[in-house]
């Protein structure tokens, strides 16, 4: 078979246009079928020619997450991230431990050593990955993941509380749900009052709508050692308050 260094093998399309079709991937399928005259099942099939090798160089800063996808090694797929540059520095097709651990061995320690941060969920799996791999690396779990937590901790006591009341006032309680989880401060007076009347039925979800703002409020203080105080003070009334 004749060779052309512009034209793969058992392709119909040249290289340069694969490129133009994959560079503006940012955009839909159709809008990219429209600039480029490919269509949508073509570039569905350009993109399984796509390969990223292991980068080379990290930054200080790496993120990890993971989202769901429809690879065949899994539900779930992981995605790299340099937070700083907004740059993806890599898709993965596995986000087990076993997976990231060969991935990671493939760049060099004295790479691994330059990072200074390394951003994750709550995932244990991540958490230790990177202290073993980025010994060097303060980790970091967002602030979001916490305040989830505590989200979802006080919604327990709202749908727990629901088991309890009439089926009218049920309807009511979980119809309004975002009234209790909006900060407060933000709610609008005549909802702040329907707040207000919704809190008064029991002590406990009064006490979990308290503990709820104030962690928020923990989480927006600029002063790192006030938080600490502050965060300290916040868990010794979480365990005190038997919710």
């Amino acid at each position: 078979m004749e060779h052309y260094s512009f034209l793969p093998s058992y392709h119909r399309i040249t290289r340069r246009l694969a490129f133009y079709v994959i560079s503006p991937l940012r955009q839909t399928f159709s809008q990219v079928s429209i600039l480029t005259g490919v269509s949508v099942p073509t570039i569905c099939r350009l993109l399984d020619t796509i390969h990223y090798s292991t980068p080379d160089k990290l930054p200080e800063i790496v993120s990890i997450d993971e989202f769901k996808g429809n690879a065949s090694t899994g539900k779930y797929q992981c995605i790299l991230v340099d937070p700083k540059k907004h740059r993806i520095l890599d898709i993965l097709p596995d986000r087990t431990q076993s997976h990231l651990a060969d991935y990671w061995r493939n760049i060099t320690r004295k790479e691994r050593l330059k990072v200074k941060f390394f951003i994750c969920d709550m995932c244990l799996t991540y958490v230790e990955l990177a202290r073993n791999f980025f010994p060097n690396a303060k980790i970091i779990v967002d602030k979001y993941h916490f305040n989830r937590q505590v989200t979802w901790a006080i919604e327990n006591v709202r749908k727990q509380l629901q088991k309890s009341m009439p089926a009218s006032l049920r309807k009511y309680y979980k119809r309004s749900w975002k009234l209790i989880l909006t900060r407060y401060r933000k709610l609008k007076y005549e909802n702040k009052q329907a707040c207000d009347l919704m809190l008064q039925y029991s002590d406990d979800l009064r006490l979990a709508h308290m503990m709820k703002e104030w962690f928020y409020d923990i989480s927006q203080l600029e002063s790192y050692r006030k938080q600490q105080q502050e965060f300290d003070d916040w868990i010794s009334n979480a365990r005190g308050c038997d919710i």
